[in-house]
């Protein structure tokens, strides 16, 4: 398919793809009026767009998967999720609601990098690398656990007792661990991690 190729030729499939689009804008905690700013459109347009009165192009409804941070074929046909998946991403898009539409865009591109690198690394077979072993550990009171967690993760990563000297990212991509970060402004959200 081209690029500016219509891709719902049937008023059925408009209809569709256009429910398909307001569920994943509000998903997105987007407005019409917020999509249109976005993508430089009236707000009128983007309703037809949903009540699948007016086609969309492939350019569109690749702007359109972008802002919301889905993929484009997301869009095209529902596509089942992980359900552990889908809840970060649920609880992700409901702690992020109240930020601005250029911040709620940024992070959604940064979501999307991240389920394309995750669907990249399941094609090629390639299992996350497992950081730690998890044990459980007894002790007298929250500081004791903490400290003897602390020298356990030590002692398994071959740390010493000196100061790191790296950043947390080093440390993790020394361990296989692959690290993405986004700018972000520090207010009302400093930062976004997912392990």
């Amino acid at each position: 398919m081209k690029e500016g190729e219509d891709m719902s030729e049937q008023p059925d499939e408009r209809a569709s793809l256009g429910q398909r689009i307001q569920q994943a804008r509000e998903a997105a905690g987007f407005s019409q009026e917020e999509v249109a700013q976005a993508l430089g459109l009236s707000r009128p347009t983007v309703s037809d767009i949903e009540r699948g009165k007016r086609r969309v192009d492939t350019l569109l409804l690749r702007k359109l998967a972008q802002l919301f941070g889905v993929q484009p074929w997301e869009l095209l046909e529902p596509v089942e999720k992980a359900p552990l998946m889908a809840q970060v991403k649920e609880a992700l898009l409901e702690e992020i609601a109240p930020l601005p539409p250029s911040d709620r865009e940024k992070i959604n591109r940064f979501w999307l990098t991240l389920e394309e690198f995750a669907r990249l690394r399941r094609e090629m077979g390639k299992e996350p690398p497992k950081l730690l072993s998890r044990k459980r550990f007894t002790a007298r009171s929250p500081k004791y656990a903490i400290e003897a967690e602390a020298d356990r993760l030590r002692e398994e990563l071959g740390l010493g007792e000196f100061p790191l000297g790296l950043s947390i990212r080093e440390l993790l991509e020394s361990q296989g661990i692959p690290v993405f970060f986004e700018q972000l402004n520090p207010e009302p959200l400093s930062g976004l991690f997912l392990n």
